[in-house]
């Protein structure tokens, strides 16, 4: 079994690409508010306890587009070109509020949680 790097000694194993995202990383927690962190706790938490199965659906989630094959994607892309600004911009709105009704969402679920 082999020997778990402590965070110094992976550091040092890091290329200069993986330190330059670490360091991004580490400046956007910083500058989250307290709620906002420990929202983001939870969330991990909560992502640690979720089946293997359902772990491997929310993170393709992520990257369902590029999951997509080539020609799919160029497809896409083609039709997103193609919109009238007005189009982008109204699904952007509608992208961005369905995302925050997530949110709002697992923030209720997390503190009906708690209140148990």
């Amino acid at each position: 079994k082999q020997k778990l790097l402590t965070g110094a000694e992976r550091w040092k194993t890091m290329s200069a690409d993986e330190k330059s995202v670490m360091k991004k990383r580490f400046n956007r927690w910083k500058s989250l508010s307290s709620e906002d962190r420990a929202v983001l706790r939870l969330r991990m938490k909560h992502f640690q306890s979720l089946p293997p199965e359902e772990k491997k659906r929310l993170r393709n989630k992520q990257t369902w587009f590029k999951n997509l094959p080539e020609s799919k994607q160029k497809k896409l892309k083609h039709r997103w070109q193609n919109l009238s600004p007005q189009k982008k911009h109204e699904l952007r709105q509608r992208i961005r509020k369905s995302a925050t009704h997530d949110r709002r969402q697992f923030k209720q679920t997390i503190t009906n949680r708690q209140s148990h």
